[in-house]
């Protein structure tokens, strides 16, 4: 926690050294935004003794997505800081060979996430992005097929109820005029801790036990293309007619 303390407040120090450069709009103005955003991709439960086990198989395209809003302040043209929620969804899918039987699971969880996210843009519409994103779990869902082969399928109790990860993101703008744009690019999301409380990892269900006793750590990854439609609704600073105000766009 100490280290995401750190990293907003360098987030806003720096958002405030390139605010004093200001932007072909204005200098020193403040451009408020709201944004809808949605993302697909794949996930993976990252985890080096479930990857090194030749008994479980990953499926490297498990999918995952996420639906979200943000609002932003942007100084000048380049610098924003943004805050962003989201509904997510992301798992990992197995073939595993068990005791006695081969079967298939899908490990599926369902997240509402807060992320800040500092971004910088250059006069081409590219951009990048990077912050913290903070998750609360809100279900957990297993499947087995077949369904018998399992006698211990994962429950809410075997996960935190709530994890870090970092966010980094790259993209370009679609279209771009003065009060919307749309944007699109890849997004990359990884858990800085784990998130299994279970001293077992995710396959150890009933029908296979890992061979050893290392269980490692469980870390999601998601790779994603993300699409995002931002509406500047107004703005506050040094225009000329309002210095220092609070203005709406009519």
């Amino acid at each position: 926690m100490k280290k995401l303390t750190f990293m907003l407040l360098l987030v806003l120090a720096v958002t405030t050294v390139f605010g004093q450069r200001g932007g072909r709009r204005g200098s020193l103005i403040k451009w408020l935004s709201l944004s809808a955003n949605a993302g697909v991709g794949n996930s993976i439960l990252l985890n080096s003794a479930t990857m090194n086990d030749i008994k479980a198989e990953y499926n490297y395209f498990t999918p995952s997505n996420y639906i979200g809003g943000k609002f932003g302040i942007t100084v000048g043209d380049y610098v924003g800081l943004f805050v962003e929620a989201a509904s997510s969804s992301f798992g990992q899918e197995y073939t595993i060979e068990g005791n006695s039987v081969k079967y298939a699971k899908k490990l599926r969880f369902n997240t509402t996430d807060f992320t800040v996210l500092l971004r910088a843009a250059n006069d081409y519409g590219m951009w990048i992005e990077a912050g913290p994103k903070f998750s609360m779990v809100k279900k957990v869902t297993e499947t087995n097929t077949p369904s018998e082969s399992v006698t211990s399928p994962a429950v809410m109790s075997d996960f935190v109820s709530k994890f870090n990860s970092i966010t980094v993101g790259a993209g370009f703008a679609l279209f771009r005029s003065d009060r919307v744009e749309v944007n699109t690019g890849l997004r990359f999301n990884y858990a800085l801790e784990d998130i299994v409380t279970n001293y077992m990892y995710p396959l150890d269900d009933g029908s296979y036990v890992m061979p050893t006793g290392d269980y490692g750590e469980t870390k999601p990854l998601t790779i994603q293309a993300v699409i995002e439609l931002k509406y500047f609704f107004g703005f506050w600073g040094d225009a000329s007619c309002g210095r220092g105000n609070l203005m709406f766009f009519q």
